[in-house]
């Protein structure tokens, strides 16, 4: 059977026996689980001692977690069975590191898949990689100040009306999308500041390519405009969007997290709550 790993680390500004508390008993990963978040309503349950977790979501699935080796502040092993849509088990585990920064946490997955699905072994790595990197993120906030700013609102189907539209295009690393998206937005905020009048709503983006395993991204960042003027400077685009019927999910909280709507995006659309055009 191919085999995958995963391994993705982070600082916190803790000590290991706080990461530790907020890791070794599942009551508290429904605060800062890469998953829970995607699917807030679903059915859980933690054992009393906090060393088994369940749950059953129409779009998560269902399966369980089971603590299998815990050596206070230094390492903690478990065991993940998925259950629904397909069965699997993986060895999964925490390192914790002290460090004169903090304490580095690196989450680590061991899993295979079966025999006619080797092709999907670098979509995997890369996909259960990005789910670490956003549960990692809020493990560091729920550490160091209680809580984690991100919250998702499900809005569902709505009708966006067409508008057009002028902004930059840019191809990046995933990482990368960040300040890059920022630089853009200011350089168009200050070409259009003397044509305020111009501008027809909030920034939007588009995201025309995402390539999963090598985290390569194409995205423009744009302004809504009641008409494009015929002075662009020069490398800038233009366009239109037509009446469409789309899915809303609303986030809050800072642009680290916004891997989390775009993930409950994805879990929509692989459960088929919603079908989505690949043509818009």
């Amino acid at each position: 059977m191919p085999k995958f790993a995963v391994q993705k680390s982070i600082l916190i500004d803790a000590s290991p026996e706080a990461v530790f508390e907020k890791i070794s008993h599942f009551k508290h990963w429904i605060t800062w689980s890469p998953w829970h978040i995607l699917e807030p309503d679903s059915k859980w349950e933690v054992s009393e001692d906090g060393t088994y977790y369940s749950w059953e979501g129409k779009r998560l699935g269902s399966g369980n977690m089971t603590i299998t080796e815990a050596r206070p502040n230094s390492f903690l092993g478990y065991r993940l069975q998925f259950l629904k849509p397909h069965k699997s088990v993986s060895n999964d585990n925490f390192t914790l590191e002290e460090t004169p920064e903090g304490t580095m946490v690196t989450w680590n997955m061991h899993s295979s898949l079966p025999f006619f699905l080797f092709f999907l072994v670098k979509f995997m790595e890369a996909a259960i990689g990005m789910d670490f990197v956003r549960g990692l993120n809020m493990l560091k906030d729920y550490v160091e100040t209680g809580s984690v700013p991100s919250q998702l609102t499900f809005q569902g189907e709505t009708l966006l009306k067409g508008f057009s539209w002028v902004g930059k295009k840019n191809s990046c690393k995933l990482k990368e999308v960040g300040p890059i998206m920022e630089n853009d937005y200011k350089e168009l905020e200050a070409w259009f500041a003397k044509r305020e009048s111009l501008v027809a709503g909030p920034p939007v983006a588009f995201y025309p390519k995402m390539e999963v395993v090598s985290q390569q991204m194409t995205f423009v960042s744009a302004l809504p405009v009641n008409e494009i003027p015929a002075d662009l400077p020069e490398g800038w685009e233009s366009g239109t969007v037509s009446d469409m019927k789309t899915w809303v999910i609303v986030h809050k909280g800072p642009y680290k997290h916004l891997g989390n709507p775009w993930s409950a995006l994805s879990s929509i659309g692989r459960s088929k709550t919603a079908r989505f055009s690949k043509k818009q």
